[in-house]
């Protein structure tokens, strides 16, 4: 990634942290949802940091599968919501 693209990530999705998933819709075009793009980001985030806590730490496995899978089904709402937006966005520009 350039320094540019970086640049140009941060400033969309926020500087929290930023998942394949917010770069691929951020460099491929056509969502310019800037909240929604945080809020997978931040979620990104705080997935990646209960898996560490997981590799590290003795936790229960279940109270950890619990928050990865409410971390999981957060991030597949944002999802759909992003991609409602692109088809909005689609049908609109449509002639």
């Amino acid at each position: 990634m350039t320094a540019e693209e970086r640049q140009r990530l941060v400033s969309e999705a926020g500087e929290v942290g930023i998942s394949t998933y917010v770069r691929a819709r951020l460099f491929g075009g056509g969502v310019r949802n800037r909240d929604a793009l945080r809020k997978i980001a931040a979620l990104h985030v705080a997935g990646r940091r209960v898996q560490k806590l997981a590799e590290t730490h003795d936790v229960d496995e279940f109270v950890i599968a619990t928050t990865l899978g409410d971390v999981c089904t957060a991030i597949l709402g944002l999802v759909d919501e992003l991609d409602d937006v692109v088809d909005g966005d689609e049908k609109a520009d449509a002639p």
